[in-house]
């Protein structure tokens, strides 16, 4: 065969020849002509056939990151094939849906872009990506691999040892290997190094075929895979990531408990929002019956709206009145104090709830955290300092103690 100028032949999946025609191959770089391009795909490095070629910058090595669309490239190839307005807020889906994968993009574009944001697992062309990554790229995948790959589907990224945690029966070692090998074979497994440690993650498209694999959405198989996955974030100490996993399987209860291990941690981060958001996202009967949940709600929203942060805090007190827990009753009287002085309010709201305050305040109270005994003792202060004509049951010991705890916080 003898190729004429700017012909272009291209060999695709060339690993699954591996050794076999790698001489053929350097032969057919050899004899092209420079008008010529002769095209490899494969899932493999370079053989030792080719390394004369790569020396001579006859053959040039893409790796998958180079390959992959920016925003701008998707913008451009987007318009480029659709005589359609584009929407930019569109495209700027699509991309983060293919996370710039060329073929992605191409399947994706294809689907409506409402049905895109309604449904993510739709039929049609997610179908058809979807399809592809069955059949072009799990069923190629050994025993091992694919055991590896789906068990860590449904985490956000992931590093050696909670995938060996996942995969169960592959120790680490192996574990590795395969992470390793499905990243340099380019099977959609982005890896990067955290601090001296490697940090792996699936394409989102992939993992998404992937988790089908547990079950439809919704499913009672899906659930369960979603449930265990977040039980694993929890036992690496990946509670942020764990919420996320129960709140989609519907596991408020799971989710609710996560919330309340990390949210003082959270809110001394300057990250109030974020707890908001989760709060928010659990159903009515899981806050009504962990009042501890809207306690920390209005505290969130003591940040920017301080009008809907004391009606959050008024239900709460409410609800731990009901059940007479005298620590959240104290807790929320506070807040709704502090909340009240600080923000100019009602002078007569402000002398109820001071009453109340007094009214469940012990030196008896034992505080889950020294945060928390500082909220309840800056509310105190104030109201002290405040000239409210309130009797508050503190003494100058319960002052005192309370300082001296505080004082041991870290700075």
């Amino acid at each position: 065969m003898r190729l004429a100028d700017n012909d272009v032949i291209v060999f695709e999946n060339v690993h699954q020849v591996h050794g076999v025609l790698d001489e053929l191959f350097a032969l057919f770089v050899a004899e092209a002509g420079t008008q010529q391009q002769i095209i490899f795909t494969s899932h493999h490095a370079p053989p030792s056939a080719l390394a004369d070629a790569l020396t001579k910058r006859q053959l040039a090595e893409l790796h998958p990151e180079n390959l992959r669309f920016d925003l701008a490239e998707t913008h451009a190839f987007i318009r480029g094939s659709t005589q359609n307005p584009v929407d930019d807020a569109d495209v700027r889906q699509l991309h983060a849906l293919a996370d710039g994968w060329a073929a992605g993009i191409l399947l994706l574009g294809s689907q409506p872009q409402a049905q895109r944001a309604t449904n993510p697992n739709a039929t049609g062309s997610q179908k058809q990506l979807f399809d592809y990554f069955s059949h072009l790229v799990i069923e190629r995948m050994s025993a091992s691999e694919l055991n590896v790959a789906q068990c860590c589907a449904f985490f956000p990224d992931f590093d050696i040892e909670l995938a060996t945690l996942a995969s169960g029966s592959i120790d680490s070692t192996d574990c590795a290997d395969i992470l390793n090998t499905l990243h340099a074979n380019g099977h959609f497994v982005e890896k990067r190094m955290v601090n001296g440690r490697a940090s792996y993650q699936l394409h989102t498209m992939f993992a998404q075929a992937l988790r089908n694999r547990h079950g439809e959405p919704d499913s009672e198989a899906r659930c369960l895979g979603l449930r265990h996955a977040a039980g694993l974030l929890v036992t690496a100490n990946r509670a942020e990531a764990a919420i996320a996993l129960f709140l989609e399987a519907g596991d408020s209860h799971s989710a609710a408990a996560q919330i309340l291990a990390i949210v003082e941690t959270l809110i001394a981060q300057g990250r109030p929002e974020q707890v908001a958001g989760w709060i928010r996202k659990l159903p009515d009967d899981t806050r009504v019956s962990m009042p501890w949940l809207d306690y920390w709600l209005g505290l969130c929203f003591s940040y920017a709206d301080e009008s809907t942060a004391r009606d959050v805090l008024s239900l709460a007190y409410q609800r731990f009145k009901y059940t007479e827990d005298e620590l959240g009753c104290l807790m929320c009287s506070a807040a709704m104090v502090s909340n009240i002085f600080t923000g100019w309010q009602s002078f007569e709201s402000y002398t109820q709830w001071a009453a109340t305050l007094k009214a469940h305040w012990s030196a008896n109270m034992v505080f889950p955290s020294a945060e928390s005994e500082l909220r309840a003792f800056v509310a105190l202060i104030g109201l002290l300092n405040s000239g409210v004509d309130v009797a508050v049951g503190a003494t100058a010991t319960d002052v005192t103690g309370s300082a001296e705890r505080i004082a041991d916080l870290p700075d």
